[in-house]
């Protein structure tokens, strides 16, 4: 529990007894008691409000509305359907342009610093997303809010710590905050609304209450998967999960060889809940939240592609291994993938896998790999096209299947499962790279150079982080020839002379070097 509101005067916890500070062991000589666990907090509102009182942001926290899009091209998450269905739902909070939509990240890094223990720290990441892509995810306007204490992983218990977080996006939705706006020059009330939250598979599970372990792991297919449990392998497989997914006509379907044996695929792909079903189901079971927990296509690239190399070259966590090829003998007609016999409890595993180089692939290896090399690489792009992504929502199982062709059954878990759902979310969401963890693992990295007590690790960073916040803030009211974070210059730029070119990537300041010469 959080010592907080009326338990702020408790000195033990009012659910299991357990004290609130670390015993004195001086002797009862009287000392400032020393809590047991201390959570840092950082007050989201007044960095909210204060987007409005510079004017280098004032004048960009309209731009989501001022630039919509309905020509189905996509380079912001205001022109996703997500937010524009919540606009047409929650009519009176988009009449106010100012209003601002939020984004959620919480993500757990080990501090470069050696403990006896583990150690493990969870930072809260709050995004406003009214800023043009130019702004948007960038360091200035990524908040920290939360410092989740350690040395545990939160796990199921990560809402008591989001519990003074929850009760100030609850006072931003309803009433709101009076908000000075520096560009109107009068006074609003500010309101905030929670679109999504972001994090790997793992916080996931933490935030939504899914659990992403087992079988049942996909929070899209939910209860209507086909995926089952390897009997050597002991583990849960989404082999011949995605056949399902093809139109009734496909020749995949009726296909007994390649796939499980002697089996063809008749049923349907699992229909998506919508929001009203999902409430319906989970509404008996206390408190929860209804924002929208979006899978995350940048870990499941990293880790589709890992795993392919993985396996194909036969290094450290490859897939392909004894237990993979007993499985693959007991579910495919797969013969000369199976093991071979060569002595007593001896079997030599084939090669045909194991290639030095992607370049000697056999064409039908390869070509998957490229298809689904190329689907990522689409999927990534900073501009999309809602066309472009239904065709690579009707593609992306025609990939599956053929790589279900290629790698045995222990191949196929979740992470390779997941990406028939990720098209269908860009779709939705808008641009990826505004819902990916890359910009939050970069500020993780800046948190683990931070720490200077070791002993003190939350309270190492909340205190470098306010010193960066706070200065930069100050450094919008300096003179403009004052060198500050916002008005120093480029680090390509030396000074110099202007280079006149028609290609815009030498229009940069320079200098002359060396001596002439002619060409």
């Amino acid at each position: 529990m959080l010592y907080r509101k009326d338990d702020a005067a408790l000195t033990s916890c009012k659910f299991c007894e357990a004290p609130r500070f670390k015993p004195i062991s001086d002797g009862g000589c009287k000392s400032k008691r020393v809590p047991v666990r201390r959570m840092h907090y950082l007050p989201l509102i007044p960095r909210l409000r204060r987007l409005y009182a510079l004017m280098s942001s004032a004048l960009h926290m309209t731009w989501h509305i001022k630039n919509q899009r309905d020509d189905g091209v996509m380079t912001h998450p205001s022109h996703g359907e997500a937010l524009k269905s919540f606009d047409r739902i929650h009519s009176d909070f988009a009449l106010v342009p100012r209003n601002i939509r939020l984004g959620l990240c919480s993500d757990g890094f080990t501090p470069n610093i050696q403990f006896s223990k583990p150690y493990s720290c969870w930072p809260v990441i709050v995004i406003p997303y009214n800023l043009p892509p130019g702004m948007c995810m960038k360091d200035p306007y990524l908040f920290l809010t939360c410092l989740i204490p350690s040395p545990n992983n939160p796990k199921a218990n990560i809402d008591v710590f989001l519990r003074p977080l929850i009760d100030e996006l609850n006072e931003l939705w309803n009433p709101g905050v009076l908000t000075y706006d520096i560009v109107e020059k009068k006074n609003f009330v500010l309101k905030a609304a929670l679109m999504w939250t972001i994090n790997d598979f793992l916080a996931y599970g933490m935030l939504s209450g899914w659990m992403t372990q087992g079988r049942l792991s996909c929070p899209i297919c939910m209860e209507d998967t086909k995926s089952f449990t390897l009997s050597h392998g002991g583990k849960a497989s989404w082999f011949d999960c995605h056949r399902r997914f093809l139109p009734t006509n496909h020749p995949y379907r009726r296909n007994k060889n390649d796939f499980r044996k002697n089996k063809i695929e008749s049923e349907e792909a699992p229909t998506r809940l919508s929001g009203l079903e999902i409430w319906q189901r989970v509404k008996g079971l206390g408190k929860i939240s209804d924002n929208g927990k979006w899978i995350k296509s940048r870990e499941y690239e990293k880790n589709v592609l890992d795993n392919i190399m993985n396996t194909i070259m036969d290094i450290d966590r490859t897939k392909d291994n004894e237990k993979a090829r007993l499985d693959l003998a007991e579910l495919c007609k797969h013969p000369d993938l199976h093991l071979r016999h060569v002595g007593d409890n001896c079997w030599s595993k084939p090669k045909c896998l194991l290639p030095i180089a992607f370049r000697e692939l056999p064409t039908n290896i390869w070509k998957p790999l490229t298809e689904l090399s190329q689907f990522f690489k689409d999927l990534c792009s900073t501009t999309l096209k809602v066309h472009d992504l239904e065709v690579m929502e009707q593609n992306i199982p025609i990939i599956l299947c053929k790589l279900e062709r290629i790698f045995p059954p222990g191949f196929f878990n979740v992470m390779e499962h997941l990406p028939t759902h990720l098209a269908y979310e860009a779709r939705v969401c808008g641009p990826v790279q505004y819902r990916w963890m890359y910009p939050f693992e970069r500020v993780i990295r800046a948190f683990k150079r931070i720490v200077k007590n070791r002993a003190r690790v939350e309270g190492s960073i909340c205190e470098a982080f306010l010193g960066k916040e706070t200065s930069s803030f100050v450094s919008f009211y300096f003179e403009p020839h004052i060198l500050s974070r916002q008005t120093r210059v480029g680090r390509n730029d030396d000074g110099g002379d202007t280079i006149k070119s028609s290609l815009s990537i030498f229009n940069r300041h320079g200098r002359k070097f060396g001596k002439a010469k002619d060409h």
